[in-house]
Formats: C-alpha cells, structure tokens, sequence
C-alpha cells in the first residue's frame, strides 16, 4: 500500500505508475494514475496550444524537425558518458553482424555500463584512458607521442555465431574475451592474418588463373603500405577496355572544341586522372591553395620540389618522377625548424609564415614593414653549385641546411639581377 500525495488515500502499488532512474533502479510514482490523468487534463485546458503535441503523429513531426538538436544533444551525451559509448558501440556491431543473417532479434547482453567501465579500467595499460578511446588515424598518430595513441576492443578469442542463442555469442562477447587494446596493433593483426590467394578470376576473359599471372601493385592505407593484385591478368592488361561515364564524355567533346590541335584529349589513350583533373580543374585548385595555405610542411615541400625541378631542367634533365626527400639528408620538418631558428637573427625579427613569397615592386614598402617579404635563399648560389641529378654531389652543398637561410625577398632579387655573390 502507497498513500497519493495529490488525493491523500492509499492506494495498491499497481495503481502508481513504475519510473525508472538512468543507474536503472526503479521506483514509484508519488502521484497515483488516476490524479496524474486529471492533472494532464487541466494543463491541456489552461494550454490549447500544446494540446496537439500529447498526439504520436505530431511528436514524429516534431522529431523530424528537431532532428539535428536531438543528434547533437545525444552526441554531447555520448561524448562525456564514455563507457555508454562504448556499450552502444558493441550493440552497433552486433546489429551489424546479425544483419547478414537477416536475424533482428532483441540484443540483451549480461552487463551494464558501470560493469563495463570497472572491468576496463584495471585492464588499461599506462598510456590508456576514456579520453583517448576512438579509431585509428594515421594522420594523427605519432609512434614517439603516446597523447595521439588511441585504443578500442579486441577480442582475444574468434568463435563465429548466427544469433543470440548461440553458445559463441556468450563466450564471444563475455567480458573476460575483451580487452582494451592499441587500434595501430589490431589493424596490423588483421593485415597479418589474411591469407594471400592462389587463384583469381580475370574480370575481363573471365578465366581462374594463378596469382602469379597477375601484376601486383602496392597502396598506402591508413599509413600501411598494403599489397594488392589487379582485377585483369597479364594478358588482358592490354586489351583494358576504357569506360567512362557520360559526363566525362560530354566534357571532354566540349573540351576538345575549343582546346588546340596539340591539348585534344583522346578517350581511348587518356588516363582517368587526367581527365578527372580537368573536370575538377576548379575544386582541386581550390582544394590544394587551401592546404599550401593552412599547411605550413606542406607548402614549403612543393616549393623546394618546384626549385629542384627547375634547377634540373636547366642542365637538361629531369627528377624522373622520383620524390626530392629520398635525396635530402634531412626531413621538411626538420627543415622548418632550422628557418624558423633564424627568424630569431638580428634583423629577421619582422619574418614568420605568413609573410613568405614573391617580391612585389608595387606593395613594397620600405618604411612599413609588413609589406616585407621573404624567400628561401642558398648562402652559396646554386649557380655555382650546377647538378644533372639529385645524386650529385653538388646537389647534397647546395641544399645542406647549412646552405639555406631566410632572406629579405627584395635583397634575393637585387643580388639575383646584379650578380652579386652573397656573404659566406
């Protein structure tokens, strides 16, 4: 027996309605069903206007024009209850694993969150914490810095199951079966495990043949380089057949109409990148002034590959598609800190970043210092240092970071017109 607070009698406890806290104790309502309906009643009288929302069809309206607000609000929830996400993340990867099974049954596992984080938290290794919880990213991920690692589920057993029933299921997902573990690792664990194939059908002449009769090729995923075997065979790779969508067709015809004689493209004989760059010729340009602009490493890597170009064709030659850095002795971070050292020199102290370019007769002013500008300079010119390939010797002085220094944009182009050697 229960008394109402509202109509003061008791009453059985069947008659109160059952609420639930977030820990998941339950417990009874303090006002009867009874006096709840009539107080319901005499709010919707008192407010007409809210009258429409008690109605299910309105509530699914309103949902989805709140939609954005109830992803964040939940996403904010999930962000600073870790172990809730963690617990909805296991319940998304058995949907999933069920889902091919076409089996939709109700998930219900033997643990809640606070079970989930205690169990957790005396596996953690040093470097592990509900902050750094998440999925690998080898652009973030530095082996030396523990702050970029990051660590997710492994299972330390694989027994395959098709529903809940299954006795794998419990033993899969047992508490005692996972493991908090290095995302980097288990992505190198699973790159390890797969087995490499002896045979292949050709997607072209439709025929099983040995792996051997296909090219292999190699590709940079996540950070790891991965080996892979080309859908045609050896035989088949010159008999290709070239399909393009219909828009590059149209594009290129358009194309073709106004280009010269020398800059027509052929359908047949033209690569895919070729033609994807000039139908984003717009979107790329953007894409990759944005990056030379917010990406400092980035920026001074082309430039130098740019000289370097330049210097070769000179002398009649070519970087032959091969990456300048294979031939520095130095990295372009470690380059970046050896100019950015030398900001610091008497009179360089106006020098950073962002005032890095071209000389410009118009903007420059010699009484405003922020319409200065600096270039990277060699201290021994690279006239007197001339190299046919990045394996000279001359090469290795000329771009030695003893070589290279920040120099007033105005001064390189009067030392560059007039001949003048720079002080060594």
């Amino acid at each position: 027996m229960k008394i109402c607070t509202k109509c003061t009698q008791s009453k059985l406890e069947e008659e109160f309605r059952i609420c639930k806290y977030r820990n998941g104790k339950s417990y009874l309502k303090s006002i009867c069903k009874i006096c709840e309906s009539k107080l319901t009643i005499e709010y919707f009288e008192k407010h007409p206007e809210k009258r429409s929302i008690n109605n299910i069809e309105t509530i699914k309206e309103w949902k989805l024009k709140n939609k954005d607000k109830i992803n964040k609000r939940d996403r904010t929830k999930l962000k600073a209850n870790v172990p809730r996400r963690l617990k909805k993340a296991i319940y998304g990867i058995i949907f999933r694993a069920l889902k091919k099974f076409n089996n939709k049954s109700k998930i219900c596992l033997p643990y809640n969150t606070k079970q989930i984080k205690e169990y957790f938290e005396n596996q953690f290794e040093p470097w592990m914490n509900w902050n750094n919880y998440g999925e690998f990213n080898y652009k973030t991920w530095d082996d030396d810095n523990t702050l970029t690692w990051t660590w997710n589920i492994k299972h330390l057993k694989e027994l395959p199951y098709t529903s809940i029933k299954d006795e794998n299921f419990t033993k899969y997902w047992a508490l005692e079966n996972l493991k908090p573990f290095s995302t980097k690792q288990i992505l190198l664990n699973k790159i390890t495990k797969t087995e490499k194939p002896t045979h292949k059908i050709c997607r072209i002449c439709k025929k099983e043949l040995d792996i051997c009769n296909f090219e292999k090729y190699k590709t940079k995923v996540s950070g790891i380089i991965r080996e892979y075997y080309k859908s045609y065979c050896k035989n088949c790779n010159g008999n290709k057949p070239r399909i393009w969508k219909d828009k590059y067709i149209i594009f290129i015809k358009n194309y073709n109409k106004t280009a010269g004689e020398n800059k027509k493209i052929d359908l047949n004989t033209a690569t895919y990148k070729q033609i994807y760059y000039l139908v984003n010729k717009e979107r790329e340009n953007k894409i990759y002034r944005e990056k030379c602009k917010n990406d400092i490493s980035f920026k001074l890597r082309k430039r130098i590959s740019r000289y370097i170009g330049i210097a070769l064709k000179k002398s009649n030659s070519c970087k032959n598609n091969l990456s300048c850095l294979k031939y520095l002795e130095y990295t372009i971070q470690e380059l970046k800190i050896h100019i950015e050292k030398q900001f610091n020199n008497i009179g360089n102290y106006w020098m950073n970043w962002n005032n890095n370019g071209s000389y410009n007769s118009h903007t420059w002013n010699d009484d405003d210092k922020s319409t200065w500008t600096w270039q990277l300079d060699h201290i021994i010119p690279q006239s007197d240092l001339l190299y046919s390939s990045m394996e000279d010797d001359n090469f290795k002085i000329c771009w030695a970071l003893s070589n290279l220094r920040p120099l007033s944009a105005k001064q390189n182009s009067i030392d560059g017109a007039t001949r003048i050697r720079h002080i060594r």
